[in-house]
């Protein structure tokens, strides 16, 4: 039982005890009190009339005076008789009575008729006998008795009234409190402001503390994760980033297609290592890699966005967005690292060709890499430590220019060609969970591109919101022939579009029960970019019964203690996480460490592009919820 409804109760009894209590004392002192005014009255009005009437001889006189006498007051009975007790005269009333009959028995009225004698002289007439009427003293008392509790009932609604605006006052530090354990049973750890009574203080400081404490855990367990990424991606010697991280890393940051993405890329090659190990020393090689790579990483830190990463044993590269000098700053870099090798005193010196190239937001990572190879390549047929620019002005095939992709894309979008292609996302025992849904669509000739192919292409254009409306159309409609849920990836570019989220809820809304079968992920580098929108989305969401998700988690992991307080329900773990899982030591610890602190706050955790079996069983052992990957398919 709620408090407001305690509350009405304990109202409705005090008020009830006290209208009883008064109302038995008032109607008892009534009682009490007319019973003896009635008595007075009686004896008083029996004398008068004794001695009015002695002083009449005529009997048709005193009938006459007796009746005038009823008439004109209110009595119960009058009557007069004779001596031998026969009745002379006698009225009696028949009106009304003003009260109800239950109410007169429970507080009956007794006063006892008044007697005098009626004489002539020395000679006794008869008796008189008469009794006032109650009944007025009975309507008296039963209209106090209703205006009592017509005074007590609207005191009570009052009192209700007034104590129920109270106890809102009062309990909103609870409802409060409330709402906080709602929201940390939904994974969102948030705090509240304490209140100034001293009891709903203590409870909200308890609860203010374990939220921060669990807050403080995933952000320490964050950055604990961080570093053995960081561990994984980075090389032991030279602290830059290796091969497969910095491609990754370079991969997104042209797939997010901002207009603003462009700068220079520079790569160098420390040509013939091998030899000089051998010739030089393992510890002098090494301590000339330590500061190529700390260089390198100090120039980085010099530019934001940058970073420095070592490519293969003798392939160093440098990313500098925003860059506009590109030669300029290549040719600066190039001659700090021969700087470097020249300090060294090295019995035979080290040639140091380089390459340089600059990017934008039209370029691909293939088409990047070829272009700054070739040019590196270059340099290196001249057999001395040189820098060459790469050609930017070649010939582009026709499939990669913006016009035939946006051409493409908008004529896809346009005659709703977008076609999903479902992956199986499977448990320990590869139980079938739910699909996975990616778009797929086909060029003019009939050739099928890939989401991976496509989703660059959609973030450069600006046109990854209506697709995603799009693919949440045929999610729907997909729905009607498997009874398994479906889970669609959504861009980021979807929680900066307003007008694009009114449209999806408008399709979830339409179709309720479907919802409920939805998964919706969104990735990681959107959803830290975008938190607030995101939370406002997953409120939304989970109020029509989907479930939503963050994918692509790994780069930004140290960030996961925000998740916390946007309440999803899992994470996707990115291919890069996954890959070669079963021979890479440092990147178990790392999804050891990532499963944990995610089931902590009721995460599940699911591993995407898992490709071999061994993959598949070392991603269980770590503690992998769900799989989903080429293996699947």
């Amino acid at each position: 039982m709620s408090l407001y409804k305690q509350l009405w109760l304990a109202v409705i009894l005090l008020m009830t005890l006290a209208f009883s209590g008064s109302f038995l004392l008032a109607t008892k002192s009534a009682q009490n009190y007319l019973s003896e005014q009635l008595q007075l009255k009686n004896f008083d009005n029996a004398t008068s009339l004794a001695l009015s009437l002695s002083q009449q001889n005529d009997p048709v006189l005193r009938e006459l005076l007796i009746t005038a006498q009823f008439d004109n007051s209110h009595y119960e009975f009058i009557r007069l008789m004779d001596p031998t007790g026969s009745v002379l005269v006698e009225h009696g009333s028949d009106k009304t009575v003003f009260a109800p009959t239950w109410f007169m028995s429970i507080f009956p009225i007794e006063a006892t008729p008044g007697i005098a004698q009626v004489t002539n002289g020395w000679q006794q007439i008869g008796t008189l006998s008469l009794k006032s009427d109650s009944r007025f003293a009975y309507g008296e008392m039963w209209v106090s008795t209703q205006l009592m509790f017509l005074y007590f009932l609207a005191g009570a609604l009052f009192s209700g009234l007034i104590g129920n605006r109270l106890l809102k006052v009062i309990l909103k530090p609870l409802n409060d409190v409330v709402d906080q354990s709602k929201a940390i049973g939904e994974r969102r750890f948030i705090t509240i402001k304490e209140p100034k009574t001293l009891e709903y203080r203590l409870l909200v400081q308890s609860m203010n503390n374990l939220s921060g404490r669990v807050k403080q855990l995933l952000d320490t367990e964050g950055g604990s994760l961080q570093e053995l990424r960081k561990e994984a991606e980075t090389d032991s010697i030279t602290g830059l980033l290796n091969r497969e991280a910095f491609m990754q890393q370079l991969s997104s940051l042209l797939n997010q297609g901002n207009e603003n993405t462009e700068g220079s890329l520079v790569l160098l090659r420390l040509q013939h290592l091998a030899e000089l190990n051998r010739s030089e020393g393992r510890d002098v090689i090494d301590s000339l890699l330590q500061n190529v790579g700390a260089s390198l990483n100090d120039l980085a830190d010099q530019c934001e966005g940058s970073m420095a990463g070592r490519l293969n044993g003798s392939d160093f590269v440098l990313l500098l967005p925003g860059c506009e000098q590109t030669e300029k700053t290549a040719q600066r870099i190039h001659e700090d690292i021969q700087r470097i090798a020249t300090q060294m005193q090295l019995e035979n010196p080290l040639t140091i060709p380089a390459a340089a190239s600059i990017y934008s937001s039209e370029d691909s990572l293939p088409l990047l890499m070829t272009r700054i190879d070739a040019a590196l390549a270059s340099a290196e047929q001249e057999q001395r430590s040189c820098l060459k620019m790469a050609d930017i002005h070649g010939t582009v095939p026709e499939t990669c220019t913006l016009e035939c992709w946006h051409k493409l894309i908008a004529s896809t979008i346009e005659n709703q060609n977008c076609e999903l292609i479902t992956t199986p996302v499977t448990d320990a025992s590869k139980q079938i969970l739910h699909m996975r849904a990616l778009p797929q669509i086909h060029t003019e000739t009939g050739e099928k591109v890939s989401y991976q192919e496509l989703h660059p292409w959609l973030s450069r254009l600006k046109l990854s919101p209506q697709l995603d409306l799009q693919v949440m159309e045929r999610a729907l409609a997909s729905l009607n022939d498997t009874p398994q849920p479906l889970s669609v990836s959504f861009s980021a570019q979807l929680l900066d579009d307003e007008n694009s989220q009114r449209a999806l809820f408008t399709m979830l809304k339409a179709a309720p029960k479907k919802a409920t079968q939805l998964r919706i992920g969104f990735p990681e580098y959107g959803a830290y970019q975008h938190l607030e929108s995101l939370q406002n989305l997953c409120s939304e969401l989970q109020t029509l019964g989907c479930r939503v998700g963050i994918e692509q988690v790994g780069p930004d992991i140290a960030s996961i203690g925000n998740l916390s307080g946007l309440g999803v329900d899992y994470v996707m773990v990115d291919e890069m996480s996954i890959h070669d899982i079963n021979d890479n030591n440092a990147r178990q610890i790392f999804l050891r460490g990532l499963c944990s602190i995610s089931h902590s706050i009721g995460l599940s955790v699911i591993a995407d592009g898992v490709r071999t079996e061994d993959e598949w069983r070392t991603a269980i052992k770590l503690g992998i919820d769900a799989c989903t990957g080429p293996y699947f398919e």
